[in-house]
């Protein structure tokens, strides 16, 4: 039995004049959706150990066992302990394993796919890492945007949303990222506890030896129906699954719980066997890309992909198991299912056995730790009956992303209320008005709006004008002949009396048909102009008014009084041909009468304010 470790630079260049062959013990811990980690034991006498074991320095770890050599796992060295004790002078570098340089990567802002196959995400974000590649084949299309997150934490969000996990490939710089332990066949390995160890099981690579063997089982976390939004700065603003158009695996059942719509999955398979165990969730890592009714579908399909694998994982109690390992001469990968088969036995008091757990089954390896030391090689497992860790893990998945946000990191849809208006109009029996609401993009969507209309009489504050150049004025307007003699003829007055004017007539000599002016023509004099508040005697009477060519309201106001009436033209608004985002006509006609309309808008809408410069 021999271990050893290779050394490299950040760069990948090989250290030293060949590997590092003092090693007392070394130990790599491979976990799930994540960087593990290495520890290492070298001498302190070994001047290459300690010449070349220091910070960031990247190490491979090899070991020969059981007359078979392999790489026991990689990493960066971030930790160096120096022990001085009376047993000698020693050196203990540690640190994460490989997968640790996608987290030292990031994608900066504003990183989108839109539509885009799982598979090609994964290698987009893995390519902005030196020296990695991905091996990825899932073909389902996402749409996600990241801002300021690391590589390793963007591409840990996609597999979460997809019910996927992720992985280093031993050996290589390689990201996989599938279901995993969906194929047997996939590094299957069985552990036995044999009460007696036959020589052919010894010489059977694909059987390995229990030790030691812890069981926890716990059902702290179960839910079996949950309602589920998106992103949103509250319940109120929050995306929903409205738009969503998947059925499977879990139908979505709408129901209106304390006037609220609500949208909720259930797993009855669980709920049948524990019973109803409800559970709100919002998965606050998914927005839309923007306010646009794809991306909107699109979230709300993600957020049900997002909800319906966790409800998967949830829904059932957790059986863990710490298992002690040895005779195991396999790289056991997280995600990797392994067979347990385990009789717990105790022996009564009259010589007979009582099997208390009795197990032959399938479980997920969560996370593998492999020791090599004076004592030999050991391997401890943390396996699982479900692909998730506990709750009360160290390495929760789900929410425990440190907000990496799919389909928008930053973006969270919010309340927001404004007031437009009043706008004003003339309009009359023959002149109709029109005024208009603008819906920008920013608005995810529309809540509700009001519209205020008001009529009332045209008011105006002066009368009369400035004389405008030389000009005659009309005095009386010739009316008819008076008598037989032709050159006697009536002209018409306005003559005021008693507060008012009155018309009369006068007769003089002039010729027919013409009406009389002034003698000579002038600009000097002025017209002087009356201040004051002067109101018209008529409104606009039986109105129509409408919105986007909807009628809202008929038959309505008079010419003797004001109008004031309120309005919801929600769904005018949100039905228009084209979507509610643009411009929204409000056109206000009447048969009698004339006057001013004042329209107000009051909006309450949810707004998302994306700034959306193209996919990746």
């Amino acid at each position: 039995m021999r271990v050893w470790c290779d050394v490299y630079d950040a760069a990948g260049n090989r250290q030293g004049d060949g590997p590092i062959l003092t090693l007392k013990s070394a130990s790599v811990t491979r976990a799930l959706d994540g960087a593990g980690n290495i520890k290492m034991d070298a001498p302190g006498t070994d001047e290459r150990a300690v010449t070349w074991l220091t910070n960031e320095r990247r190490v491979r770890i090899n070991i020969e066992h059981l007359e078979r050599i392999r790489e026991l796992g990689r990493g960066i060295v971030r930790d160096v302990g120096y022990n001085d004790t009376a047993s000698g002078w020693s050196i203990s570098p540690n640190g994460p394993d490989s997968l640790d340089e996608l987290k030292r990567r990031t994608v900066h802002y504003n990183r989108t796919y839109n539509n885009v196959p799982v598979k090609d995400v994964v290698a987009d974000l893995v390519g902005l890492v030196p020296g990695w590649s991905s091996n990825c084949t899932i073909e389902t299309t996402i749409s996600a945007r990241f801002d300021a997150a690391s590589v390793l934490k963007a591409l840990q969000s996609v597999c979460e949303m997809q019910g996927l996990h992720l992985r280093q490939t031993p050996g290589a710089n390689v990201v996989e990222v599938d279901k995993f332990g969906i194929n047997s066949g996939l590094r299957l390995l069985r552990l036995v506890n044999p009460t007696q160890a036959y020589r052919d099981i010894y010489e059977n690579d694909d059987i390995a030896l229990i030790e030691s063997f812890k069981i926890t089982s716990s059902t702290a976390a179960i839910a079996n129906r949950i309602s589920v939004i998106g992103a949103g700065a509250n319940a109120d603003s929050a995306l929903t699954l409205a738009k969503c158009n998947r059925t499977s695996p879990f139908p979505i059942k709408v129901e209106v719980i304390n006037g609220r719509t609500l949208y909720i999955l259930e797993h009855a398979a669980s709920i049948a066997k524990y019973g109803i165990i409800e559970q709100d969730v919002q998965i606050k890592e998914i927005a839309p890309l923007s306010n646009n009714d794809t991306d909107e579908e699109r979230a709300s399909n993600a957020t049900y992909d997002a909800a319906a694998a966790w409800l998967e994982r949830n829904a059932w109690q957790k059986d863990t198991f710490r298992i002690g390992v040895k005779k195991c001469t396999k790289t056991i990968q997280p995600g990797d299912k392994v067979r347990i088969v385990y009789k717990g036995r105790v022996e009564r008091a009259d010589g007979t056995l009582f099997v208390y757990r009795d197990i032959n089954d399938d479980f997920w390896v969560l996370k593998a730790t492999e020791k090599i030391g004076t004592d030999g090689v050991s391997l401890e497992l943390e396996v699982c009956n479900v692909d998730s860790y506990a709750s009360d893990a160290a390495r929760v998945i789900v929410g425990g992303l440190n907000q990496i946000k799919l389909q928008g990191i930053t973006i969270q849809p919010s309340i927001n209320h404004y007031s437009a208006g009043p706008e004003q109009i003339q309009i009359d029996g023959i002149n109709p008005g029109k005024v208009q609401l603008i819906i920008t993009d920013r608005c995810f969507q529309v809540d509700t709006i009001l519209m205020r209309v008001r009529a009332r009489r045209f008011t105006a504050t002066a009368k009369g004008a400035a004389a405008g150049g030389d000009h005659r004025h009309k005095v009386f307007e010739w009316e008819q002949t008076a008598h037989f003699w032709t050159d006697i003829q009536r002209y018409l007055c306005r003559v005021w009396r008693n507060g008012q004017w009155n018309q009369g007539t006068v007769e003089m000599y002039g010729p027919a048909n013409d009406d009389v002016y002034t003698y000579e023509s002038s600009g000097d004099h002025t017209h002087p102009m009356e201040y004051g508040i002067y109101r018209d005697n008529r409104r606009p009477g039986n109105m129509t008014i409408k919105v986007n060519g909807v009628t809202v309201a008929a038959s309505v106001g008079s010419t003797s009084s004001d109008f004031d009436q309120t309005y919801d033209i929600t769904e005018q608004v949100k039905n228009r041909a084209g979507g509610f985002r643009g411009v929204h006509d409000v056109d206000i006609s009447c048969t009698a009468g004339q006057g001013e309309v004042l329209v107000t808008f009051d909006v309450n809408e949810t707004i998302t304010p994306v700034k959306y410069e193209g996919a990746t």
